[in-house]
């Protein structure tokens, strides 16, 4: 089954992704935003957070070609600073939290 990213275009928008930015996706699930978040980056990156092991997993599959762009992190909300600071990181341009069903 195909996996398509809810009101994508309006998050994108919304986030104004810097091509040299740092962004977390904090519920990456299948990874449809982290993934295109990632390839409108240069040298930047996302922080691709999940609880969820096997969505991570998943999302992993799905964004290869753009991990060169991308940090993935079996994490839950609640340690979304550590994971931040985790990776030597004070400030981020971007945050998204996508909404399960």
């Amino acid at each position: 089954m195909e996996h398509v990213p809810v009101l994508l275009a309006e998050s994108l928008e919304y986030l104004a992704i810097r091509p040299d930015g740092r962004y977390v996706d904090f519920t990456t699930g299948l990874g449809g935003h982290a993934g295109a978040i990632a390839g409108k980056l240069t040298t930047g990156c996302v922080l691709a957070l999940d609880r969820d092991a096997e969505s991570l997993e998943q999302a992993i599959e799905n964004t290869k070609g753009l991990h060169d762009r991308m940090i993935f992190r079996h994490a839950a909300f609640s340690q979304l600073d550590e994971a931040i600071r985790g990776e030597g990181w004070d400030l981020v341009d971007g945050m998204i939290r996508g909404l399960r069903r």
